[in-house]
């Protein structure tokens, strides 16, 4: 299942797949209607609020695991495939709309309040960065396998970005202003680790 193609359907408030081996569009992830609600149960039967970014965790020895931003309700959330289902929880965000400089330090990911995430790209160690537009900050995510109430709690931290307006007191070359920044990519990343974002 390699060669699936995954997608945000934004204006259904759906994550689909494009099953290749059976020539087949199909929705992992909510029902249509909008809201918050699911977490810890099926995919289809979640709601969403107008889903942007996803991303495919690279480099699972086993299963497979979708990341995508929840925009509207805050979130960051993963779906995690087990048999022929695939289940839905919530990686990162409280839901509240909100710039959280405690994470400028580090901070619990679930504990956190995320300012209209957007789009997501994962390092080959994976870790998820990810764009949290409203903030003006690229974060760095720590991610876990399956469940994540079975895991550590995943931590987030500031990467580049300090949400002041552009030109002003930018601190260093890693922390500079952005405004309107839409994209993050890392490019080669299911081959060969990386040291660098890359943005556009």
């Amino acid at each position: 299942q390699q060669n699936n193609v995954y997608f945000s359907d934004q204006g259904n408030n759906r994550i689909r797949m494009l099953d290749i081996s059976q020539n087949a569009l199909l929705t992992i992830a909510g029902t249509g209607g909008v809201g918050f609600a699911g977490d810890g149960g099926l995919g289809r039967e979640a709601l969403l609020r107008h889903p942007e970014g996803l991303a495919l965790k690279p480099n699972l020895a086993d299963g497979q695991e979708v990341y995508f931003a929840d925009f509207l309700n805050q979130r960051l959330r993963k779906l995690v495939k087990s048999g022929d289902d695939w289940y839905i929880y919530t990686v990162a965000g409280t839901g509240v709309m909100a710039t959280d400089d405690s994470c400028d330090n580090g901070c619990v990911a679930v504990q956190a309040s995320l300012w209209n995430p957007r789009a997501l790209a994962f390092a080959s160690n994976q870790d998820l960065y990810f764009l949290d537009s409203g903030s003006k900050k690229i974060m760095k995510l720590s991610t876990s396998i399956g469940d994540p109430s079975q895991n550590p709690a995943a931590t987030m931290i500031t990467f580049a970005g300090h949400g002041l307006p552009a030109g002003a007191n930018a601190l260093d070359s890693l922390w500079p202003s952005f405004r309107g920044i839409a994209k993050v990519a890392l490019p080669g990343h299911y081959n060969v680790p990386n040291s660098a974002l890359l943005l556009s």
